[in-house]
């Protein structure tokens, strides 16, 4: 491992523009990380599961159903290691700024959404952040969120929202913190929401098109932090990091095909 004197800076493989949206958002889309023969690979490996467990047919829309998901025995039998690939393994070694990172040990929690609505409509539940009771974050964090396309995810079709900026927030609510043990998920969901009308309005029911224009189209903020619900969107191959204080929600999926990603998170090293 290089000396703490010659490790890369935090984010060295990132360009500086994508460096800064990570910074700024909390979550940043780098394409083709994953070769598409990989991702290939990994679709059928689910699809196949999906047809042999619940008869859930990639032509066949009537098969379809509108359930959760376990995947627990493909993951063991290591159908989603592909998406450890050389080029999101590049990307993580200059994350984590040379301090190395742990990969799991059985990597890929796949997100399967089958066509659930005829309208798509922002929710108001299920808000939540990715952070361990305690746990305080920083600005660069000792560990990511990583999401996979295994399929196209267009606008509606069921990618995970997000608060572009929300993990700025978050940062200030737990610095202002009584206590470690203060620190989860919904204390500071809470506390954002009692800061800010705009997040406080997210959480809470209203009229859809309203709700589009309000919390999509337009934006928010607490203090001087800019806030905006955003969707992850993509091509197979594509990966999005995303910052663990980031506030996100699942989301209906209005399209005619199902969303199928892949969500894990890296921890550094040290």
């Amino acid at each position: 491992m290089p000396s703490l004197s010659n490790r890369p800076p935090p984010g060295a493989s990132l360009t500086r523009e994508q460096r800064a949206q990570f910074l700024e958002e909390g979550v940043v889309r780098l394409p083709g990380l994953i070769p598409r023969r990989s991702v290939d690979a990994m679709a059928e490996r689910l699809w196949a599961d999906l047809a042999a467990r619940y008869g859930a047919l990639r032509d066949r829309r009537e098969t379809w159903p509108d359930r959760a998901f376990q995947f627990r025995e493909l993951r063991r039998a290591g159908a989603f290691a592909p998406l450890l690939s050389e080029g999101l393994a590049a990307v993580l070694d200059g994350f984590f700024g040379g301090r190395g990172w742990a990969p799991p040990p059985h990597p890929g929690l796949p997100l399967v959404t089958f066509p659930n609505t005829a309208e798509w409509s922002l929710p108001h539940q299920s808000w939540h952040l990715d952070i361990a009771p305690g746990v305080v974050l920083e600005p660069w964090p000792d560990h990511v969120r990583v999401f996979a396309f295994l399929a196209p995810a267009e606008p509606g079709g069921g990618g995970t929202l997000y608060v572009a900026g929300s993990h700025r927030a978050s940062l200030l609510m737990m610095a202002q913190a009584p206590s470690r043990s203060w620190i989860r998920s919904a204390a500071v969901l809470g506390a954002l929401k009692a800061r800010s009308p705009w997040m406080a309005g997210l959480c809470a029911p209203g009229e859809p098109a309203e709700r589009l224009r309000r919390f999509m189209a337009g934006g928010g903020a607490l203090g001087e932090v800019r806030l905006r619900v955003g969707e992850m969107t993509g091509a197979p191959g594509d990966v999005i990091l995303m910052h663990p204080g980031v506030v996100h929600a699942g989301a209906p999926n209005a399209r005619a095909t199902p969303r199928l990603m892949l969500a894990e998170t890296i921890d550094a090293k040290a």
